[in-house]
């Protein structure tokens, strides 16, 4: 019998969103493991597989880390909505919260209830109070 010492997964990251259901509150989505990548989740986001997106996490347990990822997710979607001319307007919330307003409008996402606010700080993890 080999030896599991010598066993080394093939694990790539995780990317879990957590998603807003409004009054029902926030859950991070189940998500089946091959389809857990970067790029599912970009396109899930496009699709619109998500209620209202607020965070994008990875995390690779084999490496031992994890992180807030939206920011890069978000300046994914832009890049792919531009290249296929597709409309963002259902991902507004979640792209002004990780992106420049210059970024959002120069892709015609209006910062609309964001304006006035910086859109390029770092978006806050909830308290208590919000969950």
């Amino acid at each position: 019998m080999p030896s599991s010492a010598n066993f080394v997964p093939a694990f790539d990251s995780v990317h879990i969103v957590l998603d807003n259901f409004g009054k029902a509150g926030r859950v991070y989505r189940e998500t089946d493991e091959a389809q857990a990548s970067f790029d599912t989740v970009v396109e899930y986001l496009l699709s619109g597989q998500y209620k209202s997106p607020v965070r994008v996490v990875a995390f690779n347990t084999v490496e031992g880390w994890a992180r807030d990822v939206s920011e890069d997710v978000a300046r994914e979607v832009v890049k792919r909505a531009a290249e296929r001319g597709r409309s963002l307007d259902g991902l507004r919330r979640f792209l002004i919260s990780y992106l420049d307003e210059r970024t959002c409008a120069g892709r015609g996402v209006s910062a609309g209830a964001g304006a006035g606010r910086d859109l390029t700080a770092a978006p806050q993890l909830p308290t208590a109070v919000d969950r």
